[in-house]
């Protein structure tokens, strides 16, 4: 007759297997988080590169080391960003894998991966399998304590509609990844993440994050208040041009305009206006 497994007993035979699950640690104002896969993508020339160097070198060099592993070899970037290490490499498998068989650790250390195709490691990473392998690899320095941002191409759709998919085993890429942005670049230079992938509770598939041009938002905030000077937060943040960007307007509130209380002529509670400072 056999016996149940106690609970005690179970958890002596998977305690050399459990890990510590952490909540991820966002770095910075950026939208990517420490120890974890973070990824963009976007059509070819439409800046992908550029946004996350551009990112990245905001954060304090002397708590984070950024590799740039260059793939695609961006001479038109180099030299750019003062705080981020700049690798073109040309054998981008020999150069992985003496990553991994250093025996180093890769605590604080951040990875750019660019681009995906690239650094594939001879894989056809439009398959389910090849894809698995690529990031088997790309686990490898993720365990190591290091934190991956992943470049990715996308494919056109031509539905008229201008929109665009992941390049690659999608279904894969997708499960791999903790945190993926589908990149759309503004004619103000403005750019909108949309979150396709996230482990993360608050930041949910579909959300919009807005970074770029704050002179740009500050212009039209000013321009809006100026041709409307009894105009509403609320209002405001429902202009042409500013509906996308309230978390930017927020930010501004004390350094660009103040919020008032503007009566309302039918009686009732007053409104929130702005005023510029």
């Amino acid at each position: 007759m056999s016996v149940c497994i106690k609970l005690e007993d179970l958890t002596a035979l998977l305690n050399p297997y459990i890990v510590v699950l952490k909540d991820f640690e966002k770095l910075g104002a950026t939208p990517f988080r420490l120890n974890a896969f973070n990824g963009v993508f976007a059509p070819a020339k439409s800046g992908k590169t550029h946004f996350v160097l551009e990112q990245l070198n905001t954060l304090d060099s002397k708590i984070y080391t950024t590799i740039w592993l260059d793939g695609d070899r961006n001479s038109e970037l180099k030299d750019k960003f003062g705080n981020i290490q700049h690798f073109p490499l040309s054998n981008t498998s020999a150069a992985f894998n003496d990553l991994l068989e250093s025996e180093q650790r890769y605590d604080q250390y951040i990875f750019i991966v660019d681009s995906y195709k690239d650094f594939s490691f001879g894989k056809d990473t439009d398959s389910n399998r090849g894809s698995q392998e690529v990031f088997e690899t790309y686990q490898q320095l993720l365990n190591l304590g290091a934190t991956i941002v992943i470049i990715f191409h996308s494919t056109k759709l031509y539905d008229g509609g201008g929109d665009f998919k992941l390049k690659g085993n999608a279904d894969t890429i997708e499960s791999k990844m903790d945190f993926l942005y589908k990149l759309r670049r503004t004619k103000d230079n403005i750019v909108n993440l949309t979150v396709t992938c996230s482990r993360e509770a608050g930041l949910n598939i579909g959300d919009v994050i807005s970074f770029g041009n704050k002179d740009k938002i500050k212009s039209l905030i000013m321009e809006y208040i100026t041709a409307e000077p009894d105009i509403s937060l609320r209002d405001l943040k429902k202009k042409s041009g500013l509906t996308m960007y309230e978390s930017m307007i927020d930010e501004l509130q004390g350094i660009l305009f103040d919020t008032v209380d503007i009566k309302s002529e039918k009686g009732g509670r007053p409104k929130k206006g702005v005023k510029l400072i």
